[in-house]
Formats: structure tokens, C-alpha cells, sequence
């Protein structure tokens, strides 16, 4: 993790992506092998822990390091990391990390998980039909 200034923790990695891009398979990889912080209350995400804070995504009133607690609650050798995927294509996500990070931004390290947009298409399609959330009409409701 990094410590701005003012004594608060910022995560030092950030995983950014594409949706359907692998990015929750490498965060459970992880959190497996390195076992992040489990004690932070990060923007109230239920089994993610602070997976995806989602902070960047649009303008707020609040500071990024609110959501990660002081540095004198990390303990060393754990690892805060922010994979939220959406930072790679919100207008507001790299002039926000900048002001959040500020000289910190050297420091920080970006893994950016891309994948053919064919399969992430596809992979969308197969979890909507897993997780009930898509659709399907049957063929008496088609109109066509």
C-alpha cells in the first residue's frame, strides 16, 4: 500500500480492465495467495471486500484515501489494491488518480487486463443467462 501525506493508505495497485477481461478471477487469485486486508470497511461492498470502489467513475465530494482508512491501521506486508475495471474508460478516472495520488503516482502500479471482445460478448451473454438476469423471449413472444 502506499501513504500520502496526510496519513491515509491508497491503494498501490490498480488492476484496470475491460468487463468479462479476467479481472475478478485475478482479484480471487490474490486474495488467495497474498490475503488482502480483510479488516478495512471500504465503501460498504459486501464479499468483495474493497475490490471495486468504483471511486473514479464520476465526480465526488469525497477523497479517495476515506475509503481505505489510515495508515496506521494497515499492517505491512498486506496488500490494498482497487480493481476497479471501469477506471479505464471514465473520463474522470486518470485526472482523478492524479489528484489523489499526487507524487504518490510514481509509485503506483497498473495492470490492465484486456480481452478479445468477441469472447467478452460472449462471457456476458453465458453469466446474464447464469445469473438469471438476461432475458430470453420464447418463440410465441418473438415478433419476428
Amino acid at each position: 500500500f502506499l501513504c500520502d501525506p496526510s496519513g491515509f493508505a491508497l491503494p498501490k495497485l490498480q488492476v484496470l480492465g475491460a468487463q468479462k477481461s479476467g479481472t475478478t478471477t485475478l482479484f480471487v487469485d490474490l486474495h488467495t495467495t497474498l490475503s488482502p486486508r480483510k479488516d478495512l470497511t471500504c465503501h460498504g461492498l459486501k464479499p468483495w471486500g474493497c475490490k471495486e470502489s468504483t471511486f473514479f467513475n464520476w465526480p465526488q465530494g469525497r477523497r479517495y484515501y476515506e475509503l481505505w482508512g489510515p495508515c496506521s491501521r494497515v499492517r505491512r506486508g498486506k496488500v490494498i489494491a482497487d480493481f476497479s475495471v471501469g477506471n479505464l474508460k471514465w473520463p474522470y478516472a486518470a485526472q482523478g488518480m492524479h489528484e489523489e495520488y499526487g507524487e504518490l503516482a510514481k509509485d503506483l502500479v497498473l495492470v490492465v487486463g484486456l480481452r478479445h471482445p468477441l469472447n467478452r460478448m460472449l462471457a456476458a451473454f453465458a453469466h446474464g443467462l447464469r445469473e438469471n438476469w438476461l432475458y430470453i423471449p420464447s418463440d410465441r413472444e418473438r415478433t419476428f
